[in-house]
């Protein structure tokens, strides 16, 4: 539970502190608008992320069945796949906003973030692998 309320939790609210800075601090822009409801999309996304951690939990704790459990894992799994699409979003929008250099560097992230998506909701092994070296 500490790990959810830290990885989840702390990291959805920072993400949404940081979207309002970023919109506070950057010029008025498409760009600036994609950007910040996409990272406050993430942040959400990651605090419905939590919601379906306390489920989990209670539904361990007190036993409940192993398919409505496994349910909540599925959901769980779906979060996260629109979290790490909404971050893409968000790193995409951001690079447009900064210096040429950093550009490729963002897109690089947004690969990596689009392919750790896809490889939450299916079942490949190679992106499953990959899924695991992007946890880390």
């Amino acid at each position: 539970m500490n790990q959810s309320l830290l990885v989840h939790g702390v990291a959805g609210v920072a993400v949404i502190v940081l979207a309002v800075a970023l919109w506070q601090v950057l010029a008025a822009s498409r760009q600036r608008a994609v950007m910040v409801a996409a990272a406050i999309g993430a942040g959400l996304a990651s605090l419905v992320q939590l919601l379906f951690v306390f489920r989990i939990e209670h539904h361990i704790e007190h036993g409940i069945g192993v398919r409505q459990t496994d349910l909540l894992f599925d959901n769980l799994n779906h979060v996260l796949a629109a979290k790490l699409v909404l971050l893409a979003i968000a790193v995409a929008a951001a690079s447009l906003l900064t210096i040429p250099r950093t550009k490729v560097l963002a897109y690089a992230f947004v690969a990596v973030l689009a392919v750790a998506a896809v490889a939450t909701l299916t079942r490949v092994p190679n992106a499953q692998a990959l899924l695991s070296l992007t946890r880390r």
